[in-house]
């Protein structure tokens, strides 16, 4: 396994890598003078404002790692930690709709994300007898994409 393999861009991925910067670089710019003023009517305070910010670039940074890894155990490891950060960025304000509304998003992404689980772990054992044991190169999405057709002709 190289670590050089763990990353894959194609123009697709550009297009969304661009398009997902984009608009968080327009959130954040736009979020800034309305943070301001929530600290200035005492929404809220200067940890939950770090908090906001520390979570905003964690879910940016976990998006892009999920849009550019060529590894599906990473790809569920980053959407798990932003579905954990949007937990926290939704229950910011820490009222009784907002933390109502984090613990509905938290289970329903959650049920989602150990599906997701199940169907990487599946999918490793089903790609480990095609590929043979290479170990997380089983997870690839390149290499999976390579041995597809063997795959399809062992199932018929």
């Amino acid at each position: 396994m190289a670590a050089g393999e763990q990353f894959f861009v194609d123009p697709f991925n550009v297009f969304l890598v661009v398009l997902t910067a984009f608009v968080g670089l327009t959130t954040a710019i736009f979020s800034r003078p309305y943070m301001r003023i929530e600290v200035e009517h005492g929404r809220i305070g200067s940890r939950r404002l770090r908090l906001y910010h520390s979570m905003y670039q964690l879910f940016m940074a976990t998006m892009l790692v999920a849009l550019t890894t060529n590894n599906l155990g990473l790809l569920w490891v980053a959407m798990e930690a932003a579905t954990l950060s949007t937990v926290l960025l939704v229950t910011l304000y820490r009222t009784p709709a907002s933390l109502e509304a984090g613990w509905k998003y938290f289970i329903l992404c959650g049920v989602g994300i150990a599906q997701a689980l199940f169907g990487t772990i599946l999918l490793y054992f089903a790609a480990e007898r095609v590929l043979g044991a290479h170990g997380v190169d089983a997870l690839l999405w390149t290499h999976l994409a390579a041995v597809e057709d063997r795959a399809r002709a062992a199932r018929a």
